[in-house]
């Protein structure tokens, strides 16, 4: 029996003691640590949810205590936890179609698409698509008894390391953690190597030079304590973003009332807008601490910025064929045109957005209050 089997046992047995007031009680798994910036985002969404039901629903966070990012998915459907922040690169064959709308994230950053904000623009964009006009995408969520509940991004991903990239050239053979498909055909396009693993583990390894670069986003740096140990970081290359989506198990969704559906629909719109926003922020913060280390910060070398714009164009128009070949997915071609004709919709919404209670209003007009309550997630 092993571990999650186990504790998912013990969970049902509390469960069935403690009867009416555990039924009341959600649970929040987060994969990231308490000291993370994100943590009080989530305490947030607890807190507002109960708010909304008049203390008839609440829910307990539990940061990297319950699941972590890896055991997450199989956590939620065994009902370990009721909701997870979800990471569907880390579950490609579960998720093929979230995983390549995550995929066409680096549209944000083709020509004509320029924004100050890509990724609250995509995060609109990811979560529109899946939670209203995406039936595969439903499909696939059902079949890991989850339950969308909206997706945010990360910011652009950028080059962080322990070694000196001064050119193109001295990419050849360096060891890049990658966190998903896309970042590691980026990386072998460039001559280096890619590396599959958790962010979790990223900093013993750039520590003891297992790897030589991280390709992550800037608030990781201060996140996962990753500016204690890499000393260059180059902004340009590879872009593209994250998504981390708020997912349920879809019997304890279904076991809601419509009332208390509704209340955690609208009160995911503002954790989405919480967490994109602390990204975007924190992204700032973490970014300026790299200059006050007295580290190295800068654009990539032009000749790596050139490579990826290549690539770029030539990565996107292989994507549907690339799913269809690995996972018999179908439909890749439409819902990377749907990414497409969302794009300027999107940016011009979140243009000039300058707080998170903005960004959460917008996903609130834009997408959650188009969710029956009563019919999503049967």
């Amino acid at each position: 029996m092993n571990r999650l089997t186990r504790m998912a046992g013990s969970a049902c047995l509390l469960a069935c003691m403690s009867g009416t007031a555990m039924a009341d009680q959600l649970s929040y798994a987060s994969g990231w640590p308490p000291g993370a910036s994100v943590t009080p985002v989530f305490e947030s969404f607890a807190k507002t949810l109960e708010e909304k039901t008049g203390g008839d629903l609440s829910m307990k966070v539990y940061s990297l205590s319950l699941l972590n990012f890896l055991e997450a998915n199989e956590g939620v459907k065994n009902g370990l936890a009721d909701l997870i922040t979800l990471l569907p690169p880390y579950f490609a064959s579960e998720y093929p179609h979230l995983n390549m709308i995550s995929e066409t994230s680096s549209v944000m950053a083709l020509e004509g698409n320029e924004s100050e904000l890509p990724s609250f623009a995509f995060a609109g964009m990811m979560t529109e698509l899946v939670m209203l006009d995406c039936p595969s995408c439903q499909e696939e969520m059902k079949k890991q008894s989850q339950v969308m509940l909206g997706v945010a991004m990360t910011t652009p991903y950028m080059m962080a390391c322990v070694t000196d990239i001064a050119s193109a050239d001295d990419l050849n053979g360096k060891r890049f953690r990658a966190a998903g498909a896309y970042w590691s055909r980026w990386a072998e396009a460039m001559g280096a190597v890619p590396v599959s693993m958790s962010i979790n583990e990223t900093f013993e390894a750039l520590e003891q030079g297992v790897l030589d670069c991280t390709l992550s986003n800037g608030p990781d740096l201060a996140n996962f304590s990753l500016n204690e140990v890499v000393d260059r970081v180059y902004v340009g290359a590879p872009s593209g973003m994250f998504p981390f989506p708020t997912t349920m198990n879809i019997d304890r969704w279904q076991g809601l009332s419509d009332e208390h559906r509704a209340a955690l629909l609208e009160s995911s719109a503002e954790l989405i807008a919480g967490l994109a926003w602390d990204y975007h922020i924190v992204e700032i913060a973490a970014l300026e601490d790299v200059v006050a280390r007295g580290n190295t910060l800068t654009d990539v070398p032009d000749d790596v910025q050139s490579a990826t714009r290549d690539f770029l164009a030539s990565d996107l128009a292989a994507l549907s064929d690339s799913y269809k070949e690995r996972f018999g997915m179908e439909g890749g071609d439409m819902l990377l045109q749907k990414i497409k004709d969302l794009a300027p919709r999107w940016i011009e919404l979140v243009e000039g957005v300058s707080s998170e209670e903005q960004l959460a209003e917008i996903f609130w007009q834009e997408i959650f209050s188009k969710v029956d309550p009563a019919s999503y997630g049967q």
